[in-house]
């Protein structure tokens, strides 16, 4: 049996920046007071921005999306680099 995926939680204080790189080659930046968590495995790409803001730089593998969960809404790519912030549900 393969070990399930966990989901990973990353953070920056008021006035913080941390840049997370990820197992498929994808990088996120976090600007300040961010909070986001992420599940990556071999068949699902799924990070939620739960507050906060943050800079993807997101590897392309075929037949893998990446989903950003931000509050009601969804991005999903196979492959860019964007931004996203989120502020309560907007």
């Amino acid at each position: 049996m393969s070990p399930q995926p966990s989901v990973d939680a990353f953070d920056t204080a008021i006035g913080g920046h941390r840049i997370i790189p990820l197992v498929d080659g994808s990088r996120i930046e976090l600007n300040t007071a961010t909070n986001l968590r992420t599940l990556i495995s071999k068949m699902r790409r799924d990070v939620w921005l739960d507050r906060g803001e943050a800079f993807f730089e997101v590897a392309h593998i075929e037949g893998s999306a990446f989903v950003v969960h931000a509050g009601p809404r969804l991005i999903t790519v196979v492959g860019t680099q964007f931004s996203v912030r989120r502020d309560g549900d907007k």
